[in-house]
């Protein structure tokens, strides 16, 4: 953070050295940029949130080109075309994120643009930190930012994501034996079960040592699903990441409403994993446990982050 200079009305990062001519970009990056004037990125979905005054200020904003993140490669292939990273306000309390002074257009010709100053500086410093090559695997936050935009609209990731995870969720399926794992999953589910129930009275189904699907009161599905409903796009992508971690939803949504510590969300995504670990040992190195425990950390932070 201290890396950010304040400005009146725009927030820039630091400027990186000049770059030679081996780091110019080459044709295929030029392609980054668009070749004319476009229209305003498309807003579906979020038209309730991002006022009129925000798109025609995109449509008639000073800079004629915007970044398009569908030139930028996945295998951190593509060279750093952009000296200065930044951040601007929108009306509606969106800031969004601009590299060179432009605004950046996400893979689906939306607008990379979050509610909340903090979290577009924070998206800015990934990409300030960029070296010679972009590596978007270095960057969870724009990643999580996408997922938002991009991908949770509409009705239909409630019935095919999360419904099915709700019906399986990992805290329902339980060990008698051995006794120490059980006694793991209890220690670190039970609280979270007892909350759900206690405060949006989510009733769930709980099995042992089987692997039937639980039968869970529809009446519980249904009226998570439609509290899902009530949520904006940004926090269904972090719980839809989270979720995907820890292969629960009811874990998932503890998180989400920090309803536990960060040592206890990490702990509460790996009880079965740690529970081997502590029997076996912990393997070290590329192919061992390390660079997965290290995932999860980096992935349960972002998503509190986010």
């Amino acid at each position: 953070l201290s890396r950010i200079r304040l400005q009146p009305s725009v927030t820039f990062l630091r400027k990186t050295p000049s770059l030679s001519s081996a780091l110019r970009p080459s044709f295929q990056q030029r392609r980054v940029f668009s070749d004319e004037i476009k229209a305003p990125p498309s807003l579906a979905g979020f038209d309730a949130e991002y006022p009129n005054e925000a798109k025609e200020k995109i449509l008639h904003r000073k800079h004629s080109r915007n970044v398009f993140m569908n030139g930028i490669k996945t295998d951190s292939t593509t060279r750093r075309f952009y000296k200065e990273v930044g951040v601007e306000e929108l009306d509606g309390g969106f800031w969004a994120v601009t590299l060179g002074k432009r605004l950046v257009e996400t893979p689906g010709n939306r607008l990379l643009a979050v509610p909340g100053r903090a979290l577009a500086e924070s998206m800015a410093l990934e990409w300030d930190s960029q070296g010679e090559f972009i590596k978007p695997g270095n960057m969870p936050l724009t990643y999580l930012a996408i997922q938002a935009i991009d991908g949770c609209q509409g009705s239909k990731l409630l019935e095919k994501f999360f419904r099915p995870y709700m019906e399986t969720d990992s805290v329902c399926f339980r060990n008698r034996s051995p006794a120490g794992l059980g006694a793991s999953q209890s220690k670190h589910w039970d609280p979270l079960v007892e909350w759900m129930e206690e405060v949006y009275n989510y009733q769930l189904d709980i099995t042992y040592d089987s692997i039937a699907v639980p039968r869970h009161p529809t009446e519980s599905l249904d009226k998570m699903c439609e509290l899902l409903r009530q949520e904006t796009p940004f926090t269904l992508a972090a719980l839809e990441a989270v979720v995907i971690l820890s292969k629960s939803f009811v874990v998932g949504w503890a998180i989400i409403k920090n309803q536990v510590s960060l040592q206890e969300a990490f702990e509460a995504t790996r009880v079965e994993e740690s529970y081997q670990i502590r029997q076996n040992g912990r393997v070290s190195g590329v192919y061992g446990h390390d660079i997965d425990i290290d995932f999860a950390r980096l992935r349960v932070a972002t998503i509190r982050t986010f």
